[in-house]
């Protein structure tokens, strides 16, 4: 029985076609410059004791070593698409599901190292139709003993055992409600939740981030950010009293984490992030959304 949060999905959809026992899983990654860490993602896949799964690399016109990488990869079945000009993950996922022949989508990144039975556990829902598409409950660090991916955090990404992002999904229903919408930037991975109300069925399992790990990574990710936010007014409105906000947000991460280090990083770390977002911000209203 699917989840009563998406009958009005399956009300809009009709009916689902039946499954085979073992229906293949086409995985997606996108990848823009991710040089350092597409290669534990590309290996943590092709370990996973669920079979058969089709492994697609799509390349959001990186400037880096990534395409490289990749292409290393092809003798073990990896397939590699690659974008001319950079869109952002949602156009890199279209890319890859235009290009994927599963009964089963999974769209994800490539910062990831994915436990061996992550796809195995985020199917189990959907083969016994409890639901149509599915989402990790939880992202540990990676990299956690990098000072500046500890002060990022473990990522949440449901709320309440629902998601309002998905890695695993049916492909009629992703071909009948998406495909995703790079316009909305950072948040394209929610284009179905805004259009549609899909939400996912969150899924206890093994997954670990790279957190963005140096200034830099931050402060672009940040303006990422920034230049996605619908209300960019907000983020500048707060700029009198960013302090207070900066105090907030550090004194409510050390009490989640009580690191030493973070009493003098986390001031200036989220000071730092404060303002990338209100670069992105003044991007935003610019008209510059990419």
């Amino acid at each position: 029985m699917v989840a009563i949060q998406n009958e009005n999905i399956l009300t809009k959809l009709g009916s689902l076609k039946k499954l085979p026992k073992r229906p293949m899983v086409s995985v997606v990654i996108a990848a823009y410059n991710e040089e350092k860490y597409i290669s534990h993602a590309i290996e943590s896949l092709l370990k996973q004791t669920y079979k058969p799964i089709e492994l697609i690399v799509a390349n959001d016109a990186s400037t880096d070593k990534t395409l490289e990488i990749v292409k290393k990869y092809k003798n073990k079945g990896v397939k590699l698409f690659n974008n001319e000009k950079r869109g952002g993950p949602g156009s890199a996922y279209n890319l890859g599901w235009r290009n994927s022949k599963g009964q089963i989508l999974m769209f994800f990144d490539s910062d990831h190292i994915y436990g061996e039975n992550y796809i195995a556990d985020l199917l189990t829902p959907i083969l016994k139709e409890e639901d149509v598409c599915t989402m990790h409950n939880m992202e540990k660090i990676a990299n956690f003993s990098n000072l500046w991916a500890r002060a990022f955090g473990k990522r949440i990404t449901t709320k309440n055992g629902r998601g309002e992002i998905f890695t695993l999904i049916r492909r009629e229903v992703f071909e009948k409600f998406g495909p995703f919408d790079p316009n909305l930037g950072y948040a394209d991975d929610k284009t179905l939740f805004f259009n549609h109300g899909l939400t996912s069925f969150g899924v206890d399992t093994e997954i670990s981030h790279f957190n963005p790990d140096t200034f830099n990574a931050h402060w672009g990710h940040g303006k990422w950010v920034g230049r996605s936010n619908p209300r960019p007014f907000r983020t500048i409105t707060i700029f009198p009293i960013f302090p207070l906000y900066v105090a907030y947000k550090s004194v409510n991460q050390f009490v989640k984490d009580p690191y030493p280090p973070f009493i003098y990083f986390l001031p200036f770390y989220n000071t730092i992030k404060y303002f990338a977002y209100f670069v992105g911000a003044i991007q935003r209203i610019g008209g510059f959304k990419n």
